[in-house]
């Protein structure tokens, strides 16, 4: 038998014959598995010959009694009196008795009966005991197929959630292809277990594994408790997204193993491609010795595709795989600060072989971290930002392809933190999800709210998208809605909270008259375009969007077509606003001098023409030699650079396609 329990219990007295009787148990065990014996110890005194007998209740109830065992004594004590002990073995169910029998998992009242030889009740047990009878572990036979769900490949029916679990060797070994919930797992020796990718297995208890168990790409291993009382090394997979030889991903295990070096994990990449991030100097560091350095857990890598990846444009898919023991319960990140901004970014990751709920995550930190979350999305060498955000109101992509952050972190996925102190970051198993996301980031759109995205785009692949939404939770000030621009591009557009960038901004309940200040800036002079990429909420309820050029003074509506601009290189936050009520105009398809603009900045002429396509347009000097030409432009806005002329006054003709003229003058 297990160790047993020695249980004091209040004796039940009575008189008999004027003589003291008493029974009590004096020890059993704790807990007792159904279908094996069960040892009862007990003690009475008595003033005559008797008999012990053992009654149970079914979940505590007091009747009716189920008879179970039936122990007689033909002694008398030496000295009335005296203390008689005794034991008997019960088996669990017993035969033909008792007559209703014991099902695993619940609780029971035992209790014990003093009786005379001639079956009198003397005394009994009053305080009884409350008892768990455990069931059997259902154990796989394999003896038919490989499916989990296949009841002739289990000793006790396919299992469930409150049953634990053995794998046994068997002709078949067991193949997860459907969700699952069970108490606890052990794999024996020369033993496997598979999940299949899509789908969820969930222990509530701990892990026991001696054999080899595979958590396939886009399955997930959940888990109960706040400790991690799993042992032996598992297997987790996990496919990166398409990309080239010079491609980066950010990584973070879902496992713990002192063995599983860097290297060991991504063994082709370059040894001097590895990376962690430093907060105090908000840059990546070179990791110096990856052959010996470990992932730690929580923590983030910033590792290269291998050398032998195929190069740009192609691409191709990495399985990251990573083996250890699987991490479970609590576990705590320690963060730091620099103390100013820009620094505070921490680059930790998901612990977990499951995805965690972003949301949550962030709720669980709030006091330690802001609620903005960034993730490593760019192709080597892409121009834009490097990072997809998401926070409560939603998410932003860093390039056409990434797709929105969807509020879940997958498997093996890192991320930044922006630390409000030096402190720490909490996962625990509350943060746990059955999501099976094919990658780190799927496309489809979250939760309706009145929400719109706008992108920058420009032909020679630019991209930068932000995002304002309206929530009645939200502030015209930063709050939980908003997330600043990581700061990582030259070229952007985002949104103005107290002068500053935001890739998302969260304002109060949506008001028709409201503006929005745009930040816009590029170290590149050239054409861009302004666009809607998607919305929700009132916007796709007909909600009109347009977007107001200060400097041209044309005013877009986004929903009927983007904006196409030319902007020289540098920063300029009061050029653009958006707005949801059109100007007033006379004339929004006239082609005259009000409608058409022309300027100039930094030796490059700029013209506008409002919303009439320019056929061609010509430059004079003052004197009436032609300077330059261009045909054929079929556009609303054209940029002309390299004039040679100097703080001289130009004359500029513009001719719309349908051969209405406008001429401007203008100093260059």
């Amino acid at each position: 038998m297990k160790k047993q329990l020695l249980l004091l219990l209040l004796f039940a007295i009575f008189s008999f014959n004027g003589w003291t009787q008493s029974i009590s148990f004096t020890s059993v065990p704790t807990s007792t598995t159904v279908g094996t014996n069960l040892v009862v110890n007990y003690k009475y005194t008595a003033a005559t010959t008797g008999k012990v007998t053992f009654f149970i209740s079914k979940n505590g109830g007091t009747n009716p009694w189920d008879y179970i065992s039936d122990v007689a004594y033909a002694e008398t004590p030496a000295v009335v009196g005296t203390d008689v002990t005794g034991s008997f073995t019960v088996l669990i169910p017993s035969g033909t008795t008792p007559t209703a029998s014991l099902t695993g998992n619940q609780n029971y009242r035992f209790a014990l009966e003093l009786r005379d030889v001639s079956n009198v009740w003397q005394a009994d047990d009053t305080s009884q005991i409350n008892y768990n009878f455990t069931a059997p572990p259902n154990t796989w036979i394999g003896g038919t197929s490989s499916s989990w769900t296949d009841g002739s490949n289990w000793n006790n029916g396919v299992p469930d959630a409150t049953m634990d679990v053995i794998i046994e060797t068997g002709t078949f070994q067991p193949i997860i292809a459907s969700n699952v919930s069970i108490k606890s797992l052990k794999l024996n020796a020369l033993t496997s277990l598979t999940v299949n990718s899509g789908n969820n297995i969930t222990v509530a208890g701990a892990i026991t594994n001696n054999g080899m168990m595979t958590i396939e790409n886009n399955a997930n291993l959940i888990q109960a408790g706040t400790t991690n009382d799993n042992t032996g090394n598992i297997i987790v997979k996990r496919n990166s997204n398409a990309l080239s030889r010079l491609d980066y991903t950010t990584w973070s295990s879902p496992v713990s193993n002192a063995s599983q070096f860097l290297t060991t994990f991504s063994p082709l990449t370059l040894t001097n491609r590895f990376y962690n991030y430093n907060e105090a100097t908000n840059q990546y560091n070179e990791i110096s010795s990856p052959s010996s350095t470990i992932f730690a857990v929580g923590s983030g890598y910033l590792i290269r595709m291998p050398n032998t990846a195929v190069t740009a444009p192609a691409t191709e898919v990495f399985t990251g795989v990573f083996t250890g023991v699987p991490n479970n319960g609590t576990i705590n990140k320690v963060i730091t600060y620099n103390g100013s901004a820009p620094f505070g970014y921490n680059l930790v990751g998901n612990p977990y072989p499951s995805a965690i709920d972003a949301q949550v995550f962030i709720t669980a930190n709030t006091t330690n971290i802001e609620s903005s979350l960034y993730f490593w999305r760019k192709i080597n060498n892409a121009s834009g930002s490097s990072y997809a955000v998401y926070n409560p109101l939603g998410g932003t992509a860093a390039t056409p392809s990434s797709g929105v952050p969807n509020g879940f972190i997958q498997v093996g996925q890192s991320f930044f933190v922006k630390a409000k102190s030096t402190s720490s970051v909490s996962f625990n198993n509350s943060m746990r999800v059955a999501n099976n996301n094919n990658q780190f980031f799927r496309t489809n759109q979250m939760a309706s709210k009145d929400r719109l995205w706008l992108n920058l785009t420009s032909t020679s692949g630019i991209f930068s998208q932000t995002l304002i939404g309206y929530t009645a939770d939200a502030t015209t000030d930063v709050d939980m809605y908003d997330a600043k621009y990581i700061g990582d591009s030259s070229i952007c557009l985002t949104s103005k909270i107290n002068g500053e960038e935001y890739t998302i901004q969260g304002r109060p309940a949506f008001d028709v008259s409201d503006v929005v200040g745009l930040n816009f800036k590029t170290d590149a002079a050239g054409d861009y375009t302004i666009g809607l990429d998607h919305f929700d909420g009132l916007f796709a309820a007909g909600q009109d969007v347009y977007l107001k050029d200060n400097t041209t003074d044309v005013e877009t509506d986004l929903k009927a077509g983007s904006y196409t601009f030319a902007a020289a290189a540098g920063v300029d936050n009061a050029r653009f606003s958006l707005k949801y009520q059109r100007r007033l105009k006379v004339d929004a398809s006239a082609f005259n001098e009000n409608s058409v603009r022309v300027y100039r900045t930094n030796g490059t002429l700029y013209v506008n023409s409002g919303n009439i396509a320019i056929s061609k347009i010509t430059v004079f000097d003052i004197q009436g030699r032609l300077l330059t030409e261009q045909k054929n432009v079929k556009a609303t806005s054209a940029v002309i650079n390299n004039l040679k002329t100097v703080h001289q006054l130009l004359i500029v003709k513009i001719v719309s396609e349908d051969n209405k003229e406008v001429t401007k003058k203008v100093v260059n």
